[in-house]
């Protein structure tokens, strides 16, 4: 897909005069959530009985939210000095 006007695919055009790039730190850090979020998973991925242990969910729980609210944080801040 192409634009008729400069011949540049649609994708690299800038969505506006307040559009940014997305820089390496940010594509990093997204790669770093989810493989975080992958290992988390493995902890309620072995069932006993087709039951997940109330240990193993609480662990995932308090993982999870640790992890995206420091994930949110660092977003925020990422945004407020660029």
């Amino acid at each position: 897909m192409t634009s008729a006007s400069d011949g540049r695919p649609a994708s690299t055009k800038s969505q506006g005069p307040y559009a940014k790039k997305v820089t390496l730190f940010e594509l990093f850090y997204d790669l770093v959530f989810v493989y975080v979020i992958s290992r988390a998973t493995e902890l309620i991925h072995h069932l006993y009985e087709g039951v997940i242990s109330p240990l193993a969910l609480v662990t995932f729980t308090i993982v999870v939210i640790v992890f995206i609210n420091s994930w949110m944080v660092q977003t925020v801040f990422h945004q407020s000095i660029w």
